[in-house]
């Protein structure tokens, strides 16, 4: 698994440096382009074009409500966030979707009231 959080940011590509001002600014380091780290140690990957989704207003529509570092923030479901690894063939994600596959089934068994899977 990575360590890292995915932003899908609604800017075109080449508004990227208005996020590297914005990173530079609170103190954060540029890895690439798309890669930072804030001055905490967190690591963010900012994705402009994901693969295997719908628009960003229709995926919007449809994303839960969560809580990062005390700033609310909306997150794909599980299901769109697997669409999407998988679409984008990148080894990295590939590699991440067994434990998200498995993490979605829990979820399901557990919402149904069924009883958690037996470790081996």
């Amino acid at each position: 698994m990575t360590v890292d959080y995915d932003f899908w940011v609604h800017l075109p590509v080449r508004a990227y440096v208005r996020l590297l001002t914005i990173v530079q600014r609170l103190g954060g380091i540029i890895r690439s382009q798309t890669v930072y780290e804030l001055n905490d140690g967190t690591q963010i990957d900012v994705i402009f074009e994901p693969h295997g989704l719908k628009s960003f207003e229709a995926e919007w529509k449809n994303c839960q409500i969560g809580k990062m570092g005390g700033v609310t923030v909306r997150v794909l479901p599980l299901n769109r966030i697997i669409s999407s690894k998988r679409a984008s063939g990148r080894e990295k994600d590939l590699v991440a979707l067994p434990v998200l596959e498995r993490t979605q089934r829990l979820a399901k068994r557990a919402t149904k009231g069924g009883k958690p899977a037996r470790r081996s």
